[in-house]
């Protein structure tokens, strides 16, 4: 109860652990019946010793204080671990190459090692010797360290208070742990706990995705940050409210529950969550024995005019490269991406490997969709066929056969069509696609299809699955990843002791630690607790849901996104900075290329011009376009007429890529090269020799 009392009203992000319990063989939960078993047991203790060996060995090769890591480390890794622990952020800001400024807070229950994980730190701190000015302070009646480890790092308190170890980053954190503690829970935190009701609560994690967004772009420069803006909005990233996952044990298993609260309606991609959910009769076609499967409802088309829309409201230039990919499809295969490919395609996408139809792991894999216009899909299916067979002949003047294309093959069967490609260097499979009366049909070998299409009476489809159906019924999923992970541990089981062996092998080697591959289970220890592992997304009243439940125990992957998106975003303009200046150099390289060799043809550098009446002519830049492989431009510019004539105004927008540096936030048209001109500089007037070591 305290790691939930001492989370802050205004939070930007939390997260909190149970602490371990001895897992009891009878309660009728497949994950703790799994974790109850004497030899996962002894697969955890096993590798407590031998982590404690790694430390040691590590401590021998390293001398110096490595000692006290040996000592401290397997304490720390267990410890955080095993006991129940709470983090929180109250802020986050990222700054624009500077360290960030946080602050928030820490609670571990350290149980009876608090005292040996005390003295750990007190030894710890005193390796910093007298360069770590701490200050001992007295809060709640404990005594807690205060230091700032570097000028723009945030104050650190730490201490201990009962068998709590508390930590705080900024002014008074600490005291301000002790006053949410003497309160009630936040609300946010109860409505998310209401939610996402789970029985045994393992993990709960929350995120002002909002602040947490606008945190990150604090730490970009503003073009960027700008820039960023616009696609969040164009996103519907501006809808999101928070984020939130709970994660624990219900009746049958482990269960992950996770939301994305939206503010009034979807916008941007959140508005694919809008459609109807899926039927049992959308998985008629998936086998009841997949190994794997996934079911989504979403239409093409809907998909296409989002990415339009997304495009032209985040950067008008992304909106034309869209459109400019668009025409060059059209006019690749003379078909209308939108209104004559899709136009055909229902919303119901599916993918399964069926171990009943050749799926030895993915073998078997083969993907459907749904036709919505029959004619379109048939117009669209033929005139693409017509299309790979032109595409896959070998070149008329290639006599001696040295292109060797794959070959496009079809056969008959029960009264369609099965297309397959075979011939494909160095790859394994024989792509093949067959279209129905009602299906779009995609496979790795053609018997996949034959035995799709060959199916009786006897065959079901997923849709008859206990935990599918009762998704499919109760939830109202607008899509379905199924995992069957009992077959597909026991045919990967034999492989993994082959590659175990391998790499403990290879780590005793390295590290000198003995670790023997007897620590693995058996086989059938872990196989007989193991259930499908099904996970759903939902529409609910208030965002998008998702629901995974399994038998193999695993926090909230998410527990850690939110922090990670803020501040990647300054990272991801840090490298996209990287890649802009590369490019700039590479456009700088290609002009310089470009003047020398115009200097060889008219032994001098190109310099502006003026038209017979003085007005300014066209630049530098313009001349030099031939030597940069636009011949066909320059020869379009009127080179007796000012550079803002009403023809040349015109072409002005057409300015090579090359001309304009990838970081300018100048208007189209605009360049952010520069020549210098003038009676002395190496772009001077027309006439006056100047040479290539000016």
């Amino acid at each position: 109860p305290l790691m939930l009392r001492v989370a802050p009203e205004k939070c930007l992000y939390y997260t909190t652990w149970a602490g371990m319990a001895q897992p009891q063989a009878d309660s009728g939960n497949a994950t703790e019946s799994l974790m109850a078993e004497p030899e996962v047991r002894e697969l955890v203790a096993r590798l407590d010793v031998t982590l404690e060996a790694l430390f040691n060995r590590f401590a021998e090769e390293a001398g110096g204080d490595a000692d006290f890591l040996a000592e401290s480390g397997p304490l720390w890794v267990k410890s955080l671990l095993t006991n129940s622990t709470a983090i929180y952020l109250t802020r986050l800001e990222v700054q624009p190459r500077a360290v960030p400024i946080i602050e928030g807070g820490a609670i571990i229950n350290t149980g009876e090692d608090t005292k040996r994980m005390r003295d750990t730190l007190l030894e710890l701190q005193g390796l910093a010797g007298d360069d770590l000015k701490v200050e001992e302070v007295e809060i709640g009646g404990a005594t807690f360290y205060r230091f700032q480890p570097e000028p723009e790092a945030p104050i650190i308190t730490w201490g201990v208070r009962g068998t709590y170890l508390l930590v705080g980053l900024g002014e008074d954190s600490i005291e301000k742990m002790f006053a949410n503690a003497r309160t009630e829970p936040p609300a946010w935190l109860t409505d998310l706990q209401k939610k996402l009701p789970v029985e045994r609560t393992a993990t709960i994690t929350y995120a002002d995705l909002p602040a947490m967004f606008a945190s990150g772009l604090k730490g970009m420069d503003p073009p960027d940050a700008e820039q960023a803006q616009k696609m969040m909005a164009a996103l519907g990233l501006g809808s999101v409210e928070s984020y939130g996952a709970v994660s624990g044990l219900d009746k049958e298993g482990f269960v992950v529950r996770t939301t994305v609260s939206l503010d009034g309606d979807a916008r941007g991609l959140f508005t694919l969550a809008d459609a109807k959910p899926l039927t049992a009769e959308d998985l008629s076609q998936v086998p009841a024995d997949s190994t794997f499967a996934f079911a989504l409802r979403m239409d093409g088309q809907q998909v296409l005019d989002l990415v339009r829309d997304v495009a032209d409201e985040a950067d008008p230039d992304l909106a034309k490269e869209v459109d400019e990919g668009l025409d060059a499809i059209h006019q690749m295969v003379g078909l209308d991406l939108r209104e004559e490919i899709l136009a055909g395609l229902g919303d119901t996408w599916c993918i399964y490997n069926s171990a009943d139809e050749g799926g030895l792991l993915f073998t078997g894999v083969t993907a459907t969709v749904d036709i919505r216009d029959k004619d379109k899909a048939e117009k669209a299916y033929k005139q693409l066929m017509a299309l790979a067979k032109t595409s896959l002949q070998p070149p008329a003047d290639d006599e001696f056969g040295y292109y060797a294309p794959p070959q496009l093959k079809e056969i008959e069967f029960q009264g369609r069509t099965i297309h397959y490609l075979t011939g494909i260097e160095d790859m394994p499979l024989a792509p093949a696609w067959c279209m129905t009366d009602t299906h779009l049909i995609v496979a790795l070998y053609p018997q996949s299809i034959e035995a799709m299409l060959g199916r009786g009476e006897a065959f079901k489809s997923l849709a008859t699955q206990t935990d599918v159906a009762r998704v499919l019924a109760d939830e109202g999923a607008l899509s379905v990843g199924y995992v069957d992970t009992k077959t597909l541990f026991e045919m990967l089981y034999p492989l993994g002791k082959i590659f175990a062996t391998g790499a403990l092998n290879a780590a005793a080697e390295e590290t000198g630690v003995d670790i023997d591959v007897t620590i693995l289970p058996r086989a059938e220890t872990i196989a007989r607790h193991l259930r499908p592992s099904i996970t759903s997304i939902t529409r609910g009243e208030g965002g998008i849901e998702f629901t995974t439940r399994q038998s193999l125990p695993g926090g909230s992957v998410g527990s850690s996104a939110p922090v990670a998106v803020a501040l990647l975003l300054p990272a991801i303009t840090t490298a996209r900075e990287a890649a802009r200046r590369a490019q700039s150099m590479n456009n700088l390289k290609q002009i310089g290329l470009a003047l020398h060799n115009y200097h060889s043809v008219h032994g001098e550098f190109p310099a502006s011009t003026k038209t017979e009446d003085g007005k300014p002519g066209l630049s530098w830049r313009v001349k030099v376009l031939p030597y940069l492989e636009q011949e066909g431009l320059y020869e379009q510019f009127r080179l007796d007429e000012p550079w803002d004539s009403e023809h040349n105004r015109k072409l002005i927008e057409r300015m090579p890529p090359v001309l304009r540096s990838p970081a300018s936030a100048a208007q189209p048209g605009y360049t952010n090269y520069l020549g210098v001109g003038g009676e002395d500089g190496s772009f001077r007037s027309a006439g006056k020799e100047t040479s290539t070591a000016d």
